[in-house]
């Protein structure tokens, strides 16, 4: 670590992911940003998903779990992780080339930033697609509030909390939500930084479970709003 590139942390929650683990890796391994730890949190899998890690990858730190859900596995890397930044992808995702150099360059630029964001853009691994999914959100830049999107200083999760682990669909949009109730400041690299891989096995898939989480992230704020008033 210099003080010109200091180290981000690199933290991607797997659960029965051998199908997209390595190829989520290997956007990692591309970034130009050149310190990273990585660190992959296995989250009670029952496939050979940490076994490819550990095969094809021995240098990224791999830490298992029982599974206890995404909120937990990405706690779990927050706080195994020894960087002052935190850089979270899930499993079936990739980072876009300079996603980290475009990220810590703004917030190296500007002290007063907690995190910064940039663009997804989803696309269709198979049919049909999830309810949320409509065609028009599909191959074209859109504001990424995603984990993956996202790299933040270490203080903002101090100050404001780490991942609800009550919450099993949703818990990102929470923390998005408390981010921006407790005035972190946030910057944005208006580029696009992130593929979202829609598929079969998304854990947001079950749209029934998806909106149930929502309601419960809306009603959580709601009730913080209410006992602020």
């Amino acid at each position: 670590m210099t003080d010109s590139h200091p180290t981000v942390a690199c933290i991607v929650p797997l659960y029965n992911g051998r199908d997209f683990i390595l190829e989520a890796l290997a956007s990692i391994e591309a970034q130009t940003w050149p310190s990273r730890e990585v660190i992959v949190v296995d989250d009670g899998s029952s496939d050979d998903g940490a076994e490819l890690v550990r095969r094809h990858y021995p240098q990224v730190r791999l830490i298992q779990q029982p599974n206890g859900g995404e909120a937990a596995a990405r706690n779990r890397g927050i706080a195994e992780a020894r960087s002052d930044y935190l850089a979270l992808l899930d499993q079936d995702d990739l980072w876009q080339a300079g996603k980290l150099e475009l990220q810590m360059g703004l917030l190296l630029a500007d002290p007063t930033l907690d995190w910064v964001i940039g663009q997804q853009r989803m696309v269709m691994l198979d049919e049909p697609g999830a309810d949320w999914a409509r065609p028009d959100f599909l191959d074209r830049p859109l504001i990424g509030f995603l984990p993956g999107c996202m790299l933040a200083r270490r203080r903002a999760f101090d100050r404001i909390g780490l991942f609800n682990t009550s919450v099993r669909i949703g818990s990102d949009t929470d923390w998005f939500m408390r981010a921006r109730e407790g005035n972190l400041r946030m910057g944005n690299v208006g580029k696009e930084i992130l593929i979202r891989r829609i598929h079969g096995a998304n854990s947001s898939r079950d749209a029934e479970a998806f909106y149930s989480g929502l309601m419960q992230v809306v009603r959580d704020h709601l009730q913080r709003r209410r006992g602020t008033a």
